[in-house]
Formats: C-alpha cells, sequence, structure tokens
C-alpha cells in the first residue's frame, strides 16, 4: 500500500520504487521498510540499481534468473530466482519468509560489504598502488 510520504504521489503498490517515480532517500527506505518483498523479472542481464536499494533495506528478492543475480542470491536461500515466467509457489516462499529477519540482515550485510560506492573505491585504489608498488611505480 506504500508509506504514507509515497501516498500523494501516485503510488500505491510494492513494485520496484525507482522505476515509478524518484523519492529522495528517507522516503524511499520508509517505503522499502515497509516492504517484506521484492520483485524484480527483467530479461535483460544486469543488477539494476533497485535491487541492491532493496537488498540494503531488508526486502526479500524475487528475481529473474539471470547470470547478473546469482551474484547476489541463491535460490531458496536468501531469496528465489524464477525460472522464465514462472513465480514461485506459497509453499516456495514459506521458509523464505519463516527466515526473513535472518535474511534481511545478511543481505543489508552482504550490501555493505560489496556494494557501497566509496569503499569499494577505495579498495580498488588500494589495488591499484599495490600494483603500482609491485611494479616500482610511485
Amino acid at each position: 500500500t506504500g508509506c504514507e510520504n509515497c501516498s500523494g504521489s501516485g503510488y500505491r503498490g510494492r513494485a520496484g520504487l525507482y522505476e515509478l517515480l524518484q523519492l529522495d532517500a528517507a522516503t524511499q527506505a520508509q517505503c522499502y521498510a515497509r516492504a517484506r518483498w521484492y520483485i524484480s523479472q527483467p530479461q535483460s542481464d544486469s543488477v539494476a540499481v533497485s535491487v541492491l536499494e532493496a537488498l540494503a533495506q531488508g526486502c526479500i528478492p524475487l528475481l529473474s534468473d539471470l547470470p547478473a543475480n546469482h551474484e547476489l542470491v541463491r535460490c531458496g536461500d536468501n531469496g528465489w530466482l524464477a525460472q522464465g515466467d514462472e513465480l514461485p509457489t506459497v509453499e516456495q516462499l514459506q521458509p523464505l519468509l519463516e527466515r526473513a529477519e535472518a535474511i534481511a540482515a545478511a543481505n543489508h550485510a552482504w550490501i555493505a560489504g560489496h556494494a557501497m560506492f566509496a569503499p569499494c573505491v577505495a579498495r580498488f585504489l588500494d589495488r591499484l598502488r599495490a600494483l603500482d608498488a609491485e611494479a616500482g611505480r610511485p
């Protein structure tokens, strides 16, 4: 049903917020915080920023079974990878729902360790400096 801040904007569901409208970070976090699931079923292979945002906010991802999503989701463990147009059954989702809080914490931790821009850039620059040092360049 969306959060209070979204109600005047036309947003009424829990689909990918980024694709529907632009929200400030605080409002977006409120909307994601009210969601349990995040569904993304594109047919092209890439990781959408909205998927990373949803993971960071604790949503359980239900994604297309595309190679890029395998880095983020272990099907049945921390989310679901749908084959073609086939969505998971309630019976398949129930174990994820029962572990929702643990999944949310693990997905959030993965984002913190792998997808935060500043730390990733810092690690990349550190690696470049190390390569330069190994090659004897200042």
